[in-house]
């Protein structure tokens, strides 16, 4: 054997001390350190970009000779989405007149806020205000929070149905006045027919004690360029209970051209 003083015996110590100092413990520590530095951080989530789109539509008639009359047919509407948001934001005004007179006029303007939930499903919150002297109304104001939900969701076509709760406020070209509350359902259905022509359908019904408010907008467009488009459009506006002296029914057919931004 070999004595503690002994060159062979030294050699053998050096060598265990060696071994011991690359334990599998201090071989893993230096592995993860080195895992640590060549593995790269890891990317935060970046939030989707804010999005504008924006359409402006008009529609003018003007009949000289024998009558004088003239008809305008205007409206332009804001979109902002971002995340799980979108807000729009429309004003549409309807203006008829003979000989220089004004003879009927409507406006409106509405706000409305979608949230979505997921990829079919999401809530909304709207605010409407009209004044519109063809139904016998000075002015209305509608509120409605709800909830939508998409039942056909493809490439060409679309569907989209929801159902809120409100109330409207509305005063008369009489000078009287009401309040009530309300429930609210609506329809809307959109199908790209070619890549330059589509076909749409809006239509909801706002049920009250009072009166019955039903809307629909039947429209097909064509576009002539990137930017400007042909619309046709159907509207029918039902009341249930209109006005002394005014019907319950108005129907609107226009012509318009659309500039989309």
């Amino acid at each position: 054997m070999f004595s503690r003083g002994s060159a062979p015996y030294n050699y053998i110590l050096v060598g265990l001390l060696m071994v011991l100092g690359t334990t599998p413990l201090m071989a893993a520590e230096e592995g993860e350190q080195s895992g640590a530095e060549q593995s790269p951080p890891a990317e935060e989530a970046t939030p989707a970009p804010s999005k504008w789109d924006g359409a402006a539509e008009l529609g003018f008639i003007m009949n000289r000779g024998n009558t004088e009359t003239e008809t305008l047919n205007a409206q332009f509407r804001v979109e902002n989405t971002r995340a799980k948001w979108l807000h729009r934001a429309e004003f549409k005004v309807l203006q008829a007149s003979e000989q220089e007179t004004t003879t009927a006029e409507s406006y409106e303007l509405s706000g409305r806020s979608e949230y979505s939930l997921d990829d079919n499903d999401y809530l909304f919150g709207s605010l409407r205000y009209e004044d519109d002297r063809f139904a016998g109304y000075d002015r209305r104001t509608t509120e409605v929070v709800g909830y939508g939900h998409q039942y056909l969701k493809r490439e060409d076509m679309t569907l989209k149905g929801e159902f809120g709760v409100g109330s409207r406020q509305s005063k008369n070209t009489d000078g009287s006045s009401d309040s009530e509350g309300i429930a609210r359902v609506g329809l809307d259905y959109k199908w790209q027919i070619t890549d330059t022509s589509s076909f749409g359908e809006t239509v909801y019904v706002e049920h009250g004690e009072n009166n019955t408010y039903t809307e629909s907008v039947t429209a097909v467009t064509a576009k002539i360029n990137n930017s400007l488009a042909m619309k046709v459009s159907y509207t029918i506006k039902d009341n249930s209970d209109p006005q002394p002296g005014f019907e319950n029914t108005d129907t609107r057919t226009a012509v318009t051209l659309v500039y989309d931004f």
